[in-house]
C-alpha cells in the first residue's frame, strides 16, 4: 500500500512539472504572437486612433472604482467575506480535511497557488479589491 501511495506522489509531481513547462510554453508562445500583432502598422494605427477613448474609459473605471470601494457599505461586505473565509480556514472540518488530503494535492497545487499569489497581478487585484479608507 505504501508503494502505491509513494507511486501517486511521484506520478502528482512529474504530472505537476509537465503542466508548469506546458503552460509556460504556451504563455511564451502567446506573448509572442501578442507583439507581433502589436507590431503590425494597422494595428498600431488604430490603438492610436482608439488611445483618448480608452483613457476615458480608463478614468470613468477609476472614479467608478473609487466611489464604490470608499463606500461603507462596501467595506461592510469586504469585511464579512474575509470573516466567513477566515471562519472556514479555523473551522475543524477546514483543518481535517486540509490535513487529509493537502499532502495528495500539494504537488501540483502548490506550485501553481505559488505562481498565482506569487503574481504582480495577484496582488494588484488583491490591492483593488481593498475597501478604501474614508477621509
Amino acid at each position: 500500500m505504501t508503494a502505491r501511495v509513494d507511486d501517486a506522489k511521484k506520478a502528482a509531481s512529474t504530472a505537476g512539472a509537465h503542466l508548469q513547462a506546458g503552460a509556460a510554453t504556451a504563455l511564451d508562445r502567446v506573448g509572442d504572437a501578442w507583439t507581433a500583432l502589436l507590431a503590425q502598422p494597422a494595428v498600431q494605427s488604430a490603438l492610436a486612433k482608439a488611445a483618448p477613448s480608452v483613457a476615458a474609459a480608463k478614468d470613468a473605471l477609476a472614479a467608478a472604482h473609487a466611489a464604490v470601494a470608499s463606500s461603507p457599505a462596501y467595506a461592510k461586505v469586504y469585511g464579512s467575506g474575509v470573516g466567513a473565509i477566515a471562519a472556514v480556514q479555523g473551522s475543524a472540518a477546514y483543518k481535517a480535511a486540509a490535513a487529509r488530503f493537502g499532502p495528495a494535492v500539494a504537488p501540483i497545487a502548490g506550485p501553481a497557488v505559488a505562481a498565482v499569489t506569487g503574481s504582480p497581478y495577484y496582488a494588484a487585484a488583491v490591492e483593488n479589491l481593498r475597501p478604501i479608507a474614508s477621509k
